[in-house]
């Protein structure tokens, strides 16, 4: 039996929904931030952003609230975030 259900037949992770992780990536890149800095900014691991902005994890409730705050206060409005 697979131990990991979210592998495909290919045997890579399942991606998921990566807006999150592509707006992410994006505001880093465009305040010029490492993924260290901007997790530290977050107080979420690195590796659990680098999941993100790959599109294998999503953000939870309490980091998609760090992430729009830490947004806001730096020009991205929080229309610009999706939904859910």
């Amino acid at each position: 039996m697979k131990r990991n259900a979210r592998k495909g037949s290919s045997g890579s992770a399942k991606p998921h929904d990566s807006r999150w992780g592509s707006m992410v990536k994006s505001m880093r890149e465009a305040q010029r931030m490492s993924q260290e800095e901007l997790a530290h900014e977050l107080d979420v691991t690195t590796g659990a952003l680098r999941n993100w902005e790959r599109g294998l994890n999503a953000p939870g409730l309490r980091a998609r609230r760090a992430i729009a705050k830490f947004g806001e206060s730096r020009g991205f409005p929080a229309s610009v975030w999706p939904a859910g």
